[in-house]
This record gives structure tokens, sequence and C-alpha cells, in this order.
């Protein structure tokens, strides 16, 4: 047999097809000098040889070996075969196997140890080239240079290997990304406003959720560069790369001041809200949430969120899961309308009467000082720990002290000082510090109340543009969830939980963040085509629960000798409790609570919490008793007679009413008693 193969590699380190052409003349005129034939030949082209996965060329050779069609192949190199010595070693015995050598231009037919040789030397180069390599990309990346090349927002500056420059266009698109989350608007909703507004993402496509999330992760938007956070190892066999975390002792952090998109303050209140956002995942389809409570709103059955259906006019929540016999059997539903109404009555309510948040944060940071003063004790206890080993560690190379004790006995010493020494170095590093004092952020407060102010009480309200994401983004960082209860039909309440460390603002903390929440509920019902809203917290009805919550006996003294029961009236004969009256009255009035409501707040039937207040308001010694009160605690009473002049001519309109239907009802049965026919007594 008088036929040799040729194979010729070439990786994708800076070399191009001429390599393979220049292998090929090598082993061609090595041929002809040993006078043999070329069978075929076998190349693989911008693959490494540290691998054997994707090198056809290679397989096709040893396939062709095993058949018998060649005695021996030629090589410019044994790098040329592999850089790895196993890979090398391996595919020479197979080659061997099949009765086939291995020649080399220059030297002639190999032997095993000959290759393994320069497999070795081969392999060695590799490793340290690739050495050098990496260390000239850490040295670059300490000079703040970025090896990786530009990111989106970035070009190349020609001739200056790692400097990058700012790209306008995309860096205006990088600063209204931040913008936006920083006011707390979702990436898909983020996505979409930018697409809407013309900007092109990476390579001209358009924004994607994965895209606005990884803008937000990148450092070098704020001018920091961050290399070696991660290494990539890569099987030989299979040819899968896996990623693997570096300790951050081996990341390299450089500042570049030059490549700063966003400034500081606008970098950390975007990441404030992406690591809030990190306990619980955001949405990632690419619909965005049409409705205000989109997301929030969980099914009274099975805990999960529902959805919006139904037609335009009359969209419900729903379960989406009730559809399928096996998910939920909870079919009813809750009106778009009545929940967004109630939501935004609730809050409005709560933002006239801000001071729970300021009790919280007062009790919070008293039980938090006390936790301070105990780490503060262990955090010295621990310093002096790590004082003293130091002195310790330090004196074993005196030779003043260590007089007389044997080298091996000092070093054993020392290395116990070392291991003690890092332990307590540990304890103290985990020992956390003081922290900042808490304290009600106003700013967010004002944006909230501007953000419900800006919508129409009454819902259904949808997202349909920029300037609705701001506001729904604002409430939605309030709201944490809200649970529904059926009340029958056309009513319903619902629990909304609003959280309270989104309006508390921690100096220096980007995460850490009061975990606390406030219950508020709320009553819908709809008949004859009328909605009716009624709204009060928890706390509210625990307080309002045993009465007398806001006229104290001082208050009462003082004006309950101008009550209608002192003038004689019989309306006093009808109400068994006028002090719970003008309780009632005063906390609808100041709370702004529903008169339907107030039966669920303090118990009995819900007609007695309407007609009775109805009563008093409209009799002239109410107009003498809210003036008293103001006079008696203007702090707390002094908007008492502006609040009830609108309520007063309610009551006069109500009980006109109430009476004129209680007359009409009186002369239809007059009527029918008269028109019914008398029974005659029969005659006996």
């Amino acid at each position: 047999m008088d036929f040799i193969a040729v194979y010729a590699r070439y990786s994708t380190a800076g070399q191009n097809v001429l390599s393979i052409e220049r292998q090929i003349e090598a082993c061609e005129a090595y041929a002809q000098l040993i006078g043999k034939k070329i069978y075929k030949i076998y190349f693989d082209e911008a693959i490494s040889g540290a691998t054997t996965v994707g090198r056809h060329g290679l397989e096709e050779m040893v396939r062709d070996a095993k058949a018998g069609m060649f005695e021996g192949v030629a090589l410019e190199h044994v790098d040329r075969l592999a850089r790895d010595l196993g890979i090398a070693g391996t595919v020479f015995k197979k080659l061997q196997r099949a009765g086939v050598s291995v020649h080399v231009p220059g030297r002639g037919p190999l032997s095993l140890i000959d290759l393994a040789f320069q497999a070795v030397m081969g392999d060695e180069t590799r490793r340290v080239t690739c050495e050098r390599t990496q260390f000239g990309i850490r040295d670059m990346a300490r000079e703040g240079k970025f090896p990786s090349g530009p990111c989106f927002g970035y070009v190349k500056v020609p001739g200056q290997p790692g400097v990058l420059d700012i790209d306008p266009a995309a860096a205006a698109a990088i600063v209204r990304v931040f913008e936006m989350r920083a006011e707390g608007i979702g990436r898909n909703s983020i996505s979409k406003i930018l697409n809407q507004e013309g900007f092109k993402g990476v390579a001209g496509r358009q924004f994607v959720h994965q895209t606005v999330k990884g803008i937000l992760n990148n450092d070098r938007y704020r001018g920091m560069l961050v290399y070696g956070r991660h290494k990539i190892l890569k099987d030989t066999e299979t040819g899968v790369r896996s990623v693997h975390a570096n300790p951050r002792s081996n990341w390299i952090v450089a500042e570049v001041p030059g490549a700063r998109i966003v400034d500081q303050d606008l970098w950390d209140r975007a990441r404030a809200v992406e690591l809030q956002r990190a306990v619980v995942p955001e949405r990632t389809t690419d619909e965005r949430p049409s409705y205000l409570l989109s997301g929030r709103v969980r099914c009274p059955k099975c805990d999960n969120v529902m959805h919006v259906a139904g037609p335009a006019r009359h969209k419900q929540w729903h379960c989406y899961k009730s559809k399928d016999a096996v998910g939920c059997d909870f079919a009813k539903m809750f009106s778009v309308n009545g929940l967004d109404t109630i939501v935004l009555h609730l809050i409005a309510n709560e933002l006239q009467h801000a001071s729970y948040v300021e009790a919280y944060v007062e009790a919070y940071n008293a039980e938090r000082g006390q936790a301070d003063e105990r780490l503060t004790d262990l955090r010295a206890a621990r310093q002096r720990r790590v004082d003293v080993l130091t002195r310790k560690w330090t004196a074993s190379f005196d030779r003043a002290v260590t007089k007389g004790f044997s080298e091996s006995r000092i070093e054993n010493a020392r290395k116990t000082l070392e291991w003690d020494l890092e332990a307590a170095e540990r304890e103290l590093a985990a020992t956390p510090a003081n922290r900042a004092v808490a304290q009600v952020d106003k700013g967010k407060m004002t944006a909230l109340r501007d953000a419900v102010q800006a919508l129409p009480l009454k819902g259904p309200i949808r997202l349909l543009d920029e300037a609705g994401l701001r506001v729904a983004a604002t409430i939605r960082q309030v709201v944490s969830r809200i649970d529904l209860t059926w009340a029958g039909r056309g009513r319903f309440d619902a629990s909304v939980t609003l959280r309270l460390g989104s309006m508390i603002h921690i100096e220096g903390a980007v995460v850490e963040r009061p975990t606390a929440e406030r219950v508020l509920t709320g009553a819908y019902q709809r008949t004859r085509g009328r909605e009716r809203i009624s709204s009060v917290s928890l706390d509210q009805k625990a307080r309002y629960a045993g009465g007398h919550a806001f006229v104290t006996d001082a208050d009462w003294e003082a004006v309950r000798h101008l009550l209608p029961a002192a003038t004689g009236r019989r309306w006093a004969m009808t109400n068994p409790d006028p002090r719970l009256t003008v309780e009632v009255i005063v906390m609808a009035l100041l709370t702004g609570t529903s008169w339907n409501h107030l039966s669920q707040t303090f118990g009995g039937c819900q007609s007695h919490w309407v007609y009775r207040p109805a009563q008093m308001l409209r009799t002239e010694e109410w107009v003498s008793i809210a003036e008293t009160l103001a006079a008696q605690a203007p702090e707390r009473f002094g908007a008492l007679p502006e609040l009830s002049r609108p309520h007063e001519a309610w009551a006069k309109n109500f009980l006109t009413k109430r009476e004129a239907t209680s007359r009409r009802t009186y002369a239809r049965w007059l009527s029918r008693r008269a028109a019914r026919p008398r029974r005659t007594p029969s005659a006996t």
C-alpha cells in the first residue's frame, strides 16, 4: 500500500485558512520525498485542539484508517493532531491498532514516546499561552480597560484596545430605562414604552424583558468595571461549557469615569426598586398589566391571581382556574369598576390620616435601638478578642518573648494563633453594624398622594400610556395584595393589604426595609344600577368595636345637656344610647366612613345606623353639639362644623323621603283595607 493521508487543522487563535494550505504543502512535499501518494486530505477549520467535539475531519480520518484505506498519516506537527496529551495519546493508539503510522515532516515516523514528548510540549505551550493571555486580560482590566469589548451603549475606539466611547443614542435609551425603573415601572412596561418611542435595542432589535433586565444589572453604566465574576469550564469530551462563580477575592473592580452613563443617585434608586422586586418574581410575559390592580387580586378559594374578563362595559375579576374542573370551583366574579373604586377610596382616606406610618416608624426605631445596643456590646467583645490575638501573634516573632522555646513549638503556637485569629475576624465581619434610623419617606407619600389625586376615584382605570403606567406603578408599590369575599349578588368585601415598608426610608439601606403591613377593608354593593362604596380599616374596627373611641368622657359631659333628650323630644325614646349615636356621627364625618358600613363596625341593624344619625343631624341641637366639640378640642374636632353641613342637608332629604314613603305605604294599606270585603255574621 503506497498511500498516506494528510491531516491539517487550525484553531481560532488569530489563524486562518492560509495556515491549512501551508500545512498541506509541507505534508505533500514529505510524501513526495518518501515516495508515497496522497490518499486524501482531512482538515478541521477554526476548531481548538484541546477537544474532539466538532472535529469531523479527525473522525473521518480515524474511520478510514480502521477501514485500511492508507498506511500512514502526515502532520505538520503533533499539536495539529491535539494540544491535549490525553487526546493525542488516544488518537495515536487508535491509529496504531489500525496499522497506521504517524509521520511529521523532518522527523519521519513517530513512536509513542516521541509523540508523548511532543504532545506534552504542545500541552504546556497551550497552558502557558492561556496563562499569559489571562494575565494580559486581567492587567487590562486593572488599568480600567474593558477586555470583553463594547456592550449596548458603547462603541470601540479604533487603535485603542479596551477603550470604549459612549453611543449617544443608546445612552439616551439607557437613561430612560433607569428613570422609569426608579419610578417603579415594571420591566415589561419599560420595554413597551421604549419601543413606542422609537428606541432601538441591541443590534437594532426591539427591547424585551431580558434586555431591560440586563441593562439594569450592568455596572458599566455607572462607570464601574467588574471583571472575573465567573469562570467558564469546557468539557473536552462533550464540548459543553459550564459557568462557575468566582469568589469575590478574585474579582477585579476598577472605576472608569469616562464610561459613566447613569449618575450614582439614579443608579441607587433604580437598583433599590430592582432588589425589592427580586423577592417576588416579576411577570415574564410581554403583556403588561392593563388594569390598575393586575397581579394583586387573589381568588378566595385557591389564592391564585385573578384575571379580568367580560365585555368592555362590564369587566369583572374571575379566577382563571375556575374554567378547569381540576383547578378551582370558585365561579363568582367581582366588578373591576367597584374594586378599583374601593381601593382608591381606601388609599385616599389613609393619606388624610397618615399618622399610623409615623407611629409604626417610632415603634420600629425603639425596638431596633434595643437590638443595636446588644449588637454594639457583641461587636466590642469580638473586636477585643481580635486585638488580643493580633498582639499574641505579633509577639510570636519577638525573640525576647520566645526565648527558651524550640522552633517547632513556636511554629505550632503561631499556626494555632493564625487559625484563631482568622476565625475571630470572620465572626467580627459577620456581626452587623448599627443601622441607621428609619424615617417616613415624605417624597413617596407626596408622590402617592399626587398619584391618587391624578386618577378619577371611580374605576375601571386602564393603563394606556406612560403617564398612566407611572401613576399605577406608584400605587402598586403600596398595594401588596387584595383578598375578596363574596357577600351575595352584587355585593362583596375587599381586604386591601398595604406595604408600610414602601413608605419608609432608611439611610444607606438598599434591601433591608420594615416588612409591616396594614390591612384595610371596604364593601361594595350594586342595587338597581346604583353603586355604594364603604370603607374602614381593621384597626379602626377594633377601636370602634367597644364604642367611644373619639368622644372622651370630658367631651361627653360638655355636650350631653345639648342632646335632644334634654328638650323632651320623642326621638329620645327611640334611641337608647345617644352617646353611641354621637360617636357614630363623629366617626363617619371625620373618617369618611359610609353610613351603610357602620353596622359592620358597631353591629346591629344597618337601618338603625342610617336612621338614628339622620334624626340627630336634622335637629337644631346638632349644630350646637358640633360647635361645642370644636371649641372643646379644636385639634380633634375643629373641622366638625364644616363637615356637618352637607350631612345635615342629606339627613333632611333622607328623612323627608322616608316619611313620604311611610305615608304612601300607610295610605296603600288603608286603601287595601277599605277595599277588603267585610265578613257578615251568618244567620242562625
